[in-house]
Formats: structure tokens, sequence, C-alpha cells
């Protein structure tokens, strides 16, 4: 079964800061068209990283399904 995900875009884009948080099930995504950090998480996990970030002032400023409405927007 497959597992659904989804993109968070953040206001840090220290990603010694993000790797301290030492998050589960995230990956740390990084491109050309975003200086800030973007999180792919999986659903199941999502209210625990929104919590976790929101404890370390870290906002984030969209969740998204796809990585090209992420960069749709910031363009």
């Amino acid at each position: 079964m497959r597992v659904k995900q989804r993109y968070l875009l953040t206001d840090n884009d220290d990603l010694a800061n993000i790797k301290l948080l030492n998050l589960k099930n995230t990956r740390i995504i990084r491109n050309s068209f975003s200086k800030t950090i973007i999180l792919k998480v999986n659903l199941d996990y999502i209210q625990e990283i929104k919590q976790q970030l929101s404890s370390h002032n870290i906002q984030i400023l969209q969740v998204s399904g796809t990585l090209k409405s992420i960069k749709n927007k910031k363009n």
C-alpha cells in the first residue's frame, strides 16, 4: 500500500537547525527555486512534525501535496 506524503515549505533556510530537530519520517529537500527548506513528510506523521516545528519557532508557510505547486507559488 502506498503511503501519501505532503510537502511542507518552512521559513527557515538554515539546514543545521532542521537537522538538529532529528525529525523522523521526513526528507529534507533543497531546490534551485527555493532558498528555504522543504520537508517531505508522510501523511501519518504530519501533526507530530508540525508540533515539533512550532515548538522550535519554525513557521510552516505552505502545506502541499506536490512539489510542483510549491514551485508555482514561489514564482
